[in-house]
């Protein structure tokens, strides 16, 4: 897959999925000390619009563990539908583990009907809070002065530059139609390309090895750091408590219907227990261990790799 961005120069600059992931360099730059290894320790306090909570209540209706983009997505849905009484747990500081890691690329072709349809909608989604005018990529450029008015900037926040998928052999391509059918039927902007139309829009590109391809102008990329702290702060707004530096150690439950199933009573955290009704794991790479740290352990069926 070839995702593309068109510069005010003209020029186009080609992103391949073998190559190295290049918002995720320069979120590693931008955070950049010489004295210590590029983290982001102090993002959430440099940012202004938090206003985070320091005291853990002793109950609450709805734990959500994990900090990161899923973990805030989540508060911010739920909060949106009229839960309350929400509290949410991160062990160290929002967003500082895999999310700012991520290319932040949305891209419609997926595995199953169901993660193209989640594509679909947080396309959607990420563009109205854009319009709205909360901030979803303006925070790391406005602090990172040597992105500030370059080139690279042009990659941050939300941008919709659209994503071009390459058939180099017959069964790509066969494969390329079958997902344009898929995603077209979900009213995707998408188009199919002979190698005549992939010449005029990458005229540079040696097609000699090239079948087809499949444009989709809905592919698009969100810079992930800022977009979670947008939804952390709608759920603040909403009433949801966040807490940093706050880890959850254990998971408790009870037997419930002589013995059927178990039913969550509180977690287990490292400053303190919090009785609660329902618990949400958005732990991530952490989630297969804290799911083993239930009583009694649960299997989640995640493997780090």
């Amino acid at each position: 897959m070839l995702q593309h961005n068109l510069f005010s120069n003209g020029h186009f600059l080609l992103k391949s999925k073998s190559h190295y992931r290049i918002s995720s360099v320069l979120r590693r730059l931008a955070s950049y000390d010489q004295h210590e290894s590029p983290t982001l320790p102090h993002l959430t306090h440099a940012n202004p619009v938090l206003t985070l909570t320091d005291i853990i209540p002793s109950a609450c209706q709805i734990v959500i563990a994990g900090g990161g983009i899923i973990g805030q997505s989540v508060a911010y849905h739920l909060s949106e539908y009229g839960a309350k009484d929400i509290v949410l747990l991160e062990k160290a500081k929002l967003a500082s583990g895999s999310t700012w890691q991520s290319a932040g690329q949305g891209m419609h072709i997926q595995n199953t009907l169901i993660q193209t349809y989640f594509t679909k909608y947080s396309r959607e989604l990420y563009k109205k809070l854009h319009d709205q005018g909360h901030d979803v990529g303006k925070f790391l450029i406005e602090n990172s002065g040597f992105l500030k008015d370059s080139f690279f900037s042009l990659l941050l926040g939300f941008s919709e530059k659209g994503g071009l998928w390459i058939a180099q052999t017959a069964d790509r391509l066969h494969t390329l139609k079958r997902q344009y059918a898929i995603i077209k039927a979900l009213d995707i902007d998408c188009e199919l390309l002979n190698i005549d139309k992939i010449k005029e829009r990458l005229p540079f590109i040696n097609s000699h090895e090239i079948w087809g391809g499949l444009l989709i102008k809905d592919d698009f990329m969100v810079d992930p750091v800022p977009l979670a702290l947008a939804f952390a702060k709608l759920a603040i707004d909403k009433g949801v408590k966040i807490i940093e530096d706050c880890a959850v150690t254990e998971i408790l439950t009870e037997k419930q219907r002589a013995g059927q199933y178990d039913r969550i009573t509180s977690v287990v955290t490292s400053q303190g227990p919090i009785k609660c009704d329902i618990f949400i794991n958005c732990t991530g790479l952490w989630a297969r261990e804290l799911g083993y740290r239930s009583s009694p352990g649960v299997r989640i069926p995640t493997q780090a790799c």
